[in-house]
């Protein structure tokens, strides 16, 4: 009788040691954004003072109030999707204000951008916390 020895199946998974460093990378990238948009806001032409609060402001207010919705979405479509999403609309609202030469706009796309944000941060949490199980 002849026996038939299978190789182990080798493990589509990433690897910990390259996932948690790559999840980093969006929180950095939001974290610099804030600050960035932050200290150049005064040297935008197109905005006066009343719109540079709301500029600078709008980033934190839609982060903060969009996190709980991107952990609701994050839990009914997976954390990859809603990763994928957030990168998107992220870099698309990040990307925006090249093209667009109003203050209303401009602020629109912070606020856009911060509910993207909202969408990695509570993605990549979720992530990191299934990492560990």
């Amino acid at each position: 009788m002849t026996e038939t020895v299978l190789a182990p199946a080798r493990s589509t998974a990433v690897s910990k040691k390259v996932l948690f460093p790559l999840l980093l990378v969006p929180m950095f990238l939001g974290g610099v954004d804030s600050t960035l948009f932050n200290s150049i806001a005064y040297d935008l032409p197109v905005l006066t003072d009343s719109w540079r609060l709301w500029f600078i402001d709008g980033y934190t207010i839609a982060l903060a109030s969009s996190v709980v919705l991107g952990s609701r979405l994050g839990a009914r479509l997976g954390p990859g999707v809603t990763l994928a999403t957030g990168l998107f609309v992220f870099a698309l609202a990040g990307a925006s204000p090249a093209l667009l030469d109003s203050a209303t706009t401009w602020t629109a796309s912070r606020f856009i951008q911060g509910f993207g944000y909202a969408l990695i941060v509570s993605s990549v949490a979720s992530v990191i916390g299934g990492l560990h199980e």
